[in-house]
């Protein structure tokens, strides 16, 4: 960002996990360091250059309301103290750069105080698991990226202890995140202890290169600097084959003029290999020409005027990552691998009068889908969706009156990026009541829904966990 030399006040807000622990552990720079790297501020100044003005902190502690206050850069001992034992803060930092005034916000909590052991993983703590990683050995790496970066579960009985402990307020397990990376040519998986801020597991336990979307634009600008060259064109037929190591990926070619739909025009008969690794191309096949489908009558249909109604207050009630409906409580959460997860669900007993186990962990395992073309440019389209581009990372944007009812309630989630950055995905699960029953006799009911929607390539996955008054769950997808 670029330093005015002219009296400025820019108002910043942003988020860092630094909870009480790590900070009685770091010193002034350390933390500026951090502050620099969420508000992407230069991380080398001058010698001169910074001066901290003013901390303020306010902190909200267990039973003890919230307290203000104030610390000069000589003062941060205080402000320590007030950080350890709070449960919630935000930290204000004013600094005077190269003559210019900069303010910054930054919210934490303690991770030990979390809401529930299952969430995903935060803003914060995406980010912080990023500097982690980062601050270690592997950010000096040559191309470091970020493949998988989720929550680490813990174990299950660590789980179910807290959940039947006294008000939720057993000992917590421990909030660790898991990391897929791939720097130096080698892909490694680690497992990250955001108490701690170390790493505590570091392993090879495959050696393929992930798929990847930061280097689709790369792949696609291979691709079209291959295809249009003279020696190997569209209008030439060729077959260039090389020895090739490493992982391979093949490419699809469609024709998008005349029509937005891509798919219904797809270019037979022609192919490339890539060598990912060495990021060439090691076989350009160009075997036949086919008829290209008319693209009248392809485009995807026009959306219906939207339906407007009128609602009372919903008979659902979300709070962070746990619903309540009825006689059912369960945590709903976003993997980034599985999508849309189903945890700790429990109907209310009234024989027993308490709740009663349902499903400790459900959401989809797998999905198949092979072409079955044993043409060279089809033969080898057999994709896993869920493990190889990931239910949670291609959750779409649900549209409200379109995907939901007008009675749904939504909630937002967060993924890494392959810059290892959080990005939000707003709207990525629904919950709204239903109404259903038998048609053969007319008994209604109501029912409560929970909905994702993944969009992979062509497919549109509609997930549907329905909750019955009866206690049972019902689990059904459309595509």
């Amino acid at each position: 960002m670029p330093l005015s030399s002219d009296l400025c006040l820019l108002q910043l807000t942003g988020v860092a996990d630094l909870i009480g622990s790590a900070i009685c552990l770091r010193s002034l720079p350390s933390l500026l360091d951090d502050l620099f790297q969420v508000f992407n501020f230069p991380l080398s100044f001058p010698s001169g250059w910074i001066a901290v003005v003013w901390f303020e902190v306010i902190a909200k502690g267990a039973g003890e309301g919230s307290k203000s206050m104030s610390f000069v850069a000589s003062g941060l001992g205080g402000l320590v103290e007030a950080t350890s034992m709070a449960l919630e803060w935000k930290l204000t930092a004013c600094f005077a750069v190269n003559n210019g005034i900069f303010v910054a916000e930054m919210v934490g909590r303690d991770l030990a105080q979390s809401h529930h052991p299952l969430d995903p993983l935060t803003p914060q703590e995406i980010q912080k698991t990023t500097l982690i990683i980062q601050k270690s050995h592997y950010g000096s790496l040559h191309n470091l990226t970020f493949h998988f970066l989720d929550l680490d579960e813990p174990p299950k009985q660590d789980v179910l202890k807290w959940l039947i402990s006294t008000k939720q307020n057993g000992p917590f397990p421990a909030c660790r995140a898991q990391a897929v990376i791939r720097a130096n040519d080698e892909t490694r998986e680690l497992i990250i202890d955001l108490i701690k801020n170390s790493i505590l597991s570091d392993k090879t336990s495959f050696h393929k290169l992930p798929i990847s979307r930061l280097d689709f634009e790369k792949r696609a600008q291979l691709i079209g600097n291959y295809i249009f060259a003279p020696e190997h064109g569209l209008v030439r037929r060729a077959r260039n084959k090389k020895a090739r190591s490493g992982h391979v990926f093949g490419p699809y070619f469609y024709r998008g003029e005349g029509t937005s739909n891509v798919w219904a025009r797809p270019i037979e008969g022609l192919g490339l290999l890539i060598d990912l690794e060495a990021q060439q191309v090691v076989e350009f096949v160009d075997r036949l020409k086919a008829r290209m489908p008319k693209a009248e009558g392809t485009d995807f249909r026009a959306g219906a005027r939207p339906i407007h109604c009128q609602t009372n207050k919903s008979n659902v009630e979300v709070n962070g990552q746990q619903v309540r409906w009825g006689n059912w409580k369960f945590h709903v959460a976003l993997d980034v691998r599985a999508g849309l997860v189903i945890s700790t669900a429990s109907v209310y007993d009234n024989v027993r009068r308490r709740f009663r186990s349902v499903l400790y962990r459900g959401h989809v395992s797998e999905t198949f889908v092979p072409y079955m073309n044993p043409t060279p440019e089809w033969h080898y389209r057999t994709f896993m969706d869920v493990g190889e581009f990931g239910f949670g990372r291609s959750a779409s944007n649900l549209v409200p009156l379109v995907d939901c009812p007008c009675n749904a309630v939504y909630v937002d989630e967060y993924v890494a990026g392959g810059d290892g950055r959080p990005q939000v995905i707003e709207r990525a699960i629904c919950v709204f009541e239903s109404y259903g029953g038998n048609i053969t006799n007319g008994e209604a009911e109501i029912s409560l829904v929970v909905r994702m929607v993944a969009t992979v390539g062509t497919y549109d996955y509609i997930l549907d966990w329905e909750f019955k008054n009866s206690g049972s769950i019902k689990v059904g997808g459309k595509e």
